[in-house]
């Protein structure tokens, strides 16, 4: 069992539509759990009394941990896996469009649908100097820019 986190769901092409991956791998709550559809309540690992375990702790023998905090409302998590940066970009086959990964966001301690990240949008923020998460939602299955790249990397840069 590994430490990412497998939510099983299509993820198409934001332009045509296209199938890429049946599953997006994430890293939030409890490591290695399986989640058979976007909706899904994160799950936490507890000890044997029900008590949380704490965030990045190892409890006896077990490999099982808590990646995060459940008191966290949003959060815009990455695909941890299948499209790990080093295998990108990724083009779909049907129209051309070049992906850098897929991002989900977790509301309120469920998983929603993800949607993949055009690489154009990803490019311009980083090449700002900001990150995917400060910059981005989803909306509409798409994933969208939601500040304007100069003036929030230009607040990330003051001293």
């Amino acid at each position: 069992m590994g430490y990412s986190s497998t939510l099983y769901c299509e993820l198409p092409c934001t332009s045509c539509g296209a199938g890429f991956f049946d599953r997006f791998c994430f890293c939030w709550g409890k490591s290695g759990e399986l989640y058979k559809a976007p909706g899904e309540t994160i799950r936490w690992a507890t000890r044997r009394d029900g008590s949380l375990l704490p965030h990045f702790t190892l409890y006896g023998r077990s490999y099982e941990i808590n990646m995060g905090f459940p008191e966290t409302s949003y959060l815009l998590v990455s695909e941890q896996y299948y499209m790990e940066p080093d295998y990108g970009p990724y083009t779909c086959e049907k129209c051309g469009e070049k992906f850098a990964t897929a991002i989900a966001e977790i509301v309120d301690g469920r998983i929603r649908q993800p949607a993949m990240l055009p690489l154009a949008d990803k490019q311009k923020y980083e090449d700002a100097g900001g990150s995917i998460p400060a910059a981005f939602r989803i909306e509409g299955g798409s994933a969208v820019e939601v500040y304007d790249v100069d003036a929030l990397v230009k607040r990330e840069k003051k001293p």
